[in-house]
């Protein structure tokens, strides 16, 4: 329990610094002359944010597109978001000027159908801790690697080329690489995803019902993306 705490308050953006009583994702539905919703996601995701967006998804039937605009924040949340939004069927899409950056990449690559347009921004750099609540040692690295194994599974399930993660791990905290239009495509950042979420790997044996992963496969999911598969 103490392991999970722990990981929920990594971040992967310049939020880290913000006070832990952040307002979380400002979410607003614009007016748009489409047979789509179209919903506007701005600010710093928070714990809480999967939820409220989960109540605001295909409310009266009408396929929904959140327009992200965000520098970041909580890295399990936004991988809650990215999961509910390829459950729904829901597109993402990064308008001109606006950016989805750190932690709000985990959520923008849930999108059935991505889009970053030609003035907007999609990038991430290193996990971090926030200031006073890095653990020591050993812990840190087990926990990091733990986190890093999640965010993994996260874009090879959502059809999102894992090379990608290997220069977001590259670049420091300090920094941030921003995907140019060339490494979207590359990487399967943009474009439409897999029919069908898909496994990190295709283990074999029984499994439980709701379960990707054989009852042997999974023995630590710190971030409980994997309810089903719980002992």
């Amino acid at each position: 329990m103490v392991n999970t705490l722990k990981i929920a308050a990594v971040v992967i953006s310049v939020s880290a610094l913000a006070p832990s009583g952040a307002l979380g994702l400002d979410f607003k539905i614009l007016e748009h002359q489409s047979t789509a919703r179209y919903i506007r996601a701005s600010g710093t995701i928070s714990v809480g944010d999967a939820a409220v967006l989960r109540g605001l998804l295909g409310v009266d039937g009408k396929k929904s597109v959140i327009v992200f605009n965000s520098d970041g924040g909580s890295v399990t949340e936004a991988l809650k978001i990215g999961r509910d939004l390829r459950r729904n069927g829901t597109d993402t899409f990064v308008p001109s000027d606006a950016r989805c950056l750190s932690a709000c990449i985990l959520a923008f690559v849930g999108g059935a159908h991505r889009t970053v347009s030609d003035t907007g921004a999609l990038g991430s750099h290193q996990f971090y801790w926030p200031a006073g609540e890095a653990p020591a040692g050993d812990e840190a690295t087990s926990l990091t690697q733990q986190l890093s194994a999640s965010v993994l599974r996260h874009f090879i399930a959502l059809d999102v080329d894992p090379e990608a993660l290997t220069l977001i791990m590259e670049t420091p905290p300090a920094k941030m690489l921003v995907f140019n239009t060339a490494l979207l495509k590359r990487f399967r950042l943009v474009g439409t995803a897999s029919a069908s979420e898909r496994p990190a790997v295709s283990p074999e044996g029984e499994k439980r019902v709701g379960c990707p992963f054989p009852e042997s496969y999974i023995n630590n999911d710190p971030l409980n993306l994997y309810p089903a598969c719980k002992h």
